[in-house]
């Protein structure tokens, strides 16, 4: 069995969760923080968000998510590319040249990098990118993983909190639920879509979050995350039985 080395740039819970859960498992999992040094030949690299990797596989290890977009803008440009139905984006310098009036009620100024929706949550021009905003009756959190959809979520009020009307993240009242209801309210064509986002990105695992337009019943790909966040226990675990299987060479 591989031993495992899952990487990430940041503190994240969520890469320390994976790791617990990894162990629990009776895989042999480590964090790998020191990116200098060369991890190997039996080893299996779990790269957690981190955009550029050394290039290890020619060592001998094995990398999950060896190539990650630089930023959200080449995210949407590739998913669109690939056929996937995303949220509509421009350049804002398009939205002049095509005689879009800029309106923050149609175009959501979007960064390079957002966590949480926090860009969001402080609209102003000069951002990297617009977003048109869109009316959602449902939205998701599917979790693919080598062409499987391991786990999924819905998006709900968090019971107490002030919640945003549209803007779903856990900043504003809304929390990830995966309970019968997420199941049940997941078509299989969307589900097919996610899959679709991730290997579109060329990623052998992601966190695909997946809106359901009000007037068309279309499901659109918001962004696909290379980090989920591994919210539940039961999550962590979904990864980690994948995760093992490989290592095994299942």
């Amino acid at each position: 069995m591989r031993r495992v080395l899952v990487t990430c740039g940041r503190r994240s819970e969520s890469a320390t969760a994976l790791v617990a859960a990894l162990n629990a498992a009776g895989v042999t999992a480590v964090r790998k923080l020191n990116l200098a040094r060369q991890p190997g030949a039996n080893s299996l690299v779990v790269n957690w968000g981190t955009i550029v990797l050394p290039p290890w596989e020619a060592n001998g290890a094995k990398v999950l998510n060896l190539v990650l977009a630089v930023n959200k803008w080449e995210e949407l440009k590739t998913l669109f590319a690939g056929g996937i139905p995303t949220i509509p984006f421009i350049k804002p310098w398009d939205t002049y040249a095509g005689g879009v009036a800029f309106s923050t009620d149609v175009w959501l100024p979007r960064s390079l990098h957002h966590h949480g929706a926090s860009d969001l949550r402080r609209l102003r021009a000069g951002r990297a990118f617009l977003t048109r905003r869109l009316t959602f009756t449902k939205e998701f959190r599917v979790h693919v993983f080598e062409g499987k959809s391991i786990r999924v979520g819905r998006k709900a009020p968090r019971p107490g909190a002030t919640v945003h009307p549209w803007i779903r993240s856990y900043a504003t009242g809304w929390d990830i639920l995966y309970d019968t209801a997420a199941v049940q309210g997941m078509r299989s064509g969307w589900r097919e879509i996610a899959k679709r986002a991730v290997a579109a990105l060329d990623y052998d695992f992601g966190a695909v979050d997946l809106a359901i337009e009000a007037e068309t019943n279309r499901a659109v790909v918001l962004e696909v995350n290379s980090a989920p966040g591994l919210d539940t226990p039961a999550t962590a675990q979904a990864y980690a039985r994948h995760i093992a299987a490989v290592a095994r060479g299942d």
